[in-house]
């Protein structure tokens, strides 16, 4: 297969980091900020607790144990990608714009269903007698490309599907820079949407006619992804019946000169 094709495993492994030298820790407080943020059905509960500074928060049991790690939600306005525009070098009213989007977005993970989870997740751990190591919860936003006319975001969501191991979720998003407004992702092609696929498909060498058949069901404008070097196509785990991983198709821009309306420069001088 092309080198293009880009199975990749959703599955994230954790690793804990552990000290190099014995240095002293470092004071960070913790305080509790929610008794019993959350109760359940059997009646025990964990209190939401948070440092004096920092961007995790942590749910814990009464006896202490963390069961769920919370990373506080990332960007757009606050983040930056070495190489590539943010969204302070844009003039109002797109910066604003571009922030009610992703305000209107929202958090896109379910933090009832994500603790239910850690709190099944521990009990089996106990009962078998085995260490459990907290699950961890994020969602960041951040810039991946620009151009004269757009910039383009990437909103990442990693979910805990075990102790040690996380889902990533990739949603892609591009905009007109100098209004804000989200872009229709068919626009930037100079062919229709069924046949923009068809090349799509045919520059990424997927030959096998119900793999096609699925990604032409399946595609949506967030399987988009550009960068400063490529533009790639993600489908999430889930969203493919015949593969068990995400599933992503990768392009140089050069591979798409043809097809694509829009020049995406190198990166910018770090």
């Amino acid at each position: 297969m092309p080198s293009k094709l880009l199975i990749l495993p959703t599955t994230l492994f954790l690793l804990t980091a552990t000290a190099c030298s014995p240095k002293a820790p470092i004071e960070n407080p913790w305080t509790i900020t929610q008794e019993k943020a959350v109760v359940f059905s059997d009646g025990q509960y964990a209190d939401l607790w948070e440092p004096e500074s920092g961007i995790w928060e942590e749910y814990r049991l009464p006896d202490g144990t963390v069961i769920l790690q919370v990373q506080e939600p990332a960007g757009p306005d606050n983040s930056i990608t070495a190489g590539v525009e943010s969204l302070k070098d844009l003039k109002e009213p797109a910066r604003q714009t571009i922030l009610d989007y992703y305000e209107k977005q929202g958090i896109l993970y379910d933090l009832q269903a994500e603790l239910q989870k850690a709190y099944e997740a521990y009990g089996k751990s106990k009962e078998a007698g085995e260490k459990f190591q907290a699950f961890t919860l994020n969602q960041t936003i951040s810039p991946t490309a620009s151009g004269d006319s757009f910039i383009a975001f990437l909103t990442s969501i990693t979910i805990p599907t075990g102790s040690r191991e996380a889902e990533e979720i990739r949603l892609g998003a591009i905009f007109d820079r100098q209004t804000g407004k989200k872009l229709d992702i068919w626009t930037l092609f100079r062919l229709p949407k069924e046949e923009t696929m068809e090349q799509l498909l045919n520059i990424a060498g997927i030959r096998e006619p119900e793999l096609r058949k699925e990604m032409k069901a399946a595609i949506k404008p967030e399987n988009f992804l550009f960068f400063p070097e490529n533009m790639e196509i993600w489908f999430p785990k889930g969203t493919l019946k015949s593969q068990d991983m995400a599933y992503g198709l990768g392009f140089s821009y050069k591979e798409l000169e043809e097809i694509l309306t829009i020049e995406i420069p190198a990166s910018l001088p770090e």
